[in-house]
């Protein structure tokens, strides 16, 4: 980008003074639009930083989702084995119970 000095020296070398005139309004509309560019820029950043954020809330979120069912599953193995330990008891109590009933 040029600067200031030297934009001065450019708008003072051009002789017309509808030409100067035009020379200095682009320069405001290319300040103008460098300024847009870089408020949109900035917005872009937050919208990024933010998206960015909610994703690896997203992926802590689906982690602990995936230790949970881990677990579960776990605890539901254990549950049937104590289901069939418990069953096994069961019927072994039964098994005593008819033969001391039935001597």
């Amino acid at each position: 980008m040029i600067d200031k000095p030297n934009i001065v020296a450019a708008i003072m070398s051009v002789p017309d003074a509808e030409n100067r005139q035009a020379l200095i309004d682009f320069i405001a509309e290319q300040s103008r639009l460098l300024s847009d560019a870089h408020d949109t820029m900035a917005k872009q950043n937050v919208a990024l930083r933010t998206m960015v954020q909610e994703q690896e809330r997203r992926v802590r979120i689906v982690n602990l989702c995936q230790e949970a069912l881990g677990q579960l599953r776990l605890d539901i193995k254990y549950l049937g084995f104590d289901l069939d330990a418990t069953r096994r008891e069961r019927d072994e109590a039964r098994r005593k119970l008819d033969e001391r009933n039935g001597s």
